[in-house]
């Protein structure tokens, strides 16, 4: 990823840290988890899961919900190997720390199991 510091191809996502889950723009305080990348792969994914399922659960109790227009996963678990600071935003995780299948996966079941249509917002 290039870097808005440098302007170089040189920003990564750390091997480990937080991925934070976003719909609509809103977050929940419980809404995130940790991924480690030299660890098991499918425990991040059951791991997103589940964060994903309870965020849909929380989002269900409001009576003035609005329809889910965009869902994100972010982390502001970055690097540049030129050395800048990481005090930029927050990247998308899709395609690093979960692939975009895993993803879709994800919202598709998540989707069928309470009725819901969710667009991934890259």
């Amino acid at each position: 990823m290039y870097c808005p510091s440098c302007l170089n191809n040189s920003l990564y996502i750390k091997d480990n840290g937080v991925v934070e889950i976003l719909i609509n723009d809103k977050k929940m305080d419980s809404g995130r988890f940790l991924f480690n990348m030299n660890g098991n792969k499918e425990e991040i994914v059951s791991e997103a899961k589940k964060k994903f399922e309870e965020f849909i659960k929380w989002l269900s109790n409001f009576s003035n919900i609005d329809p889910v227009k965009k869902v994100k996963f972010v982390t502001g678990d970055i690097k540049c190997d030129s050395g800048c600071p990481a005090s930029f935003s927050k990247v998308s995780a899709v395609g690093h720390v979960l692939s975009n299948a895993q993803v879709n996966n994800i919202l598709s079941e998540m989707g069928e199991k309470y009725n819901m249509e969710f667009v991934l917002d890259a």
